[in-house]
């Protein structure tokens, strides 16, 4: 005869199982995405634009892989709350610390970004304020450069 337990602790193993590689694939896809977003930082003090959108390419590559982690993991949530607390305290424990580890990640990862933006936003700035000044000092030309000379008609109508 099958002993309940036995296959009830069996089941949330694979659970822990499978959880466990799901986050170790986020975390490793997420230590990806964090050494991107250091580059995206020197790219971007370093001005480098086309290696900045080389780098934003690759980061929208790995949010999709991320995101297909995700949507397999949001189905095991409500099963995994209610076997986390019957699994070994040393594998509830280490599941947490990766847990733990990804939340640092993406802490990292946001607080890169935030600045990130920040920066994109005054040079932003910074163009619309120079192209502004190109606008104005195109006007000031025409100002005192007068009105433009009319050419002759370079068509006729001899049929008149």
């Amino acid at each position: 005869m099958i002993d309940p337990a036995s296959t009830s602790r069996h089941s949330h193993a694979d659970l822990a199982q499978r959880v466990g590689a799901l986050l170790g694939r986020q975390h490793d896809l997420l230590g990806r995405l964090e050494a991107l977003s250091r580059r995206q930082m020197a790219h971007l003090g370093a001005d480098q634009a086309d290696r900045l959108l080389e780098v934003l390419a690759e980061r929208q590559h790995i949010t999709e892989r991320l995101q297909e982690a995700s949507d397999l993991l949001g189905p095991l949530r409500p099963a995994w709350h209610a076997a986390a607390p019957a699994l070994p305290r040393e594998q509830q424990e280490s599941l947490t610390r990766q847990a733990r580890s990804i939340g640092d990640l993406l802490d990292a990862i946001g607080t890169r970004d935030a600045e990130a933006r920040r920066l994109l936003a005054e040079r932003r700035d910074l163009i619309a304020a120079d192209l502004l000044h190109i606008g104005k000092g195109r006007d000031a030309v025409a100002a005192y450069a007068g009105p433009a000379p009319s050419a002759p008609p370079s068509l006729h109508d001899d049929e008149a």
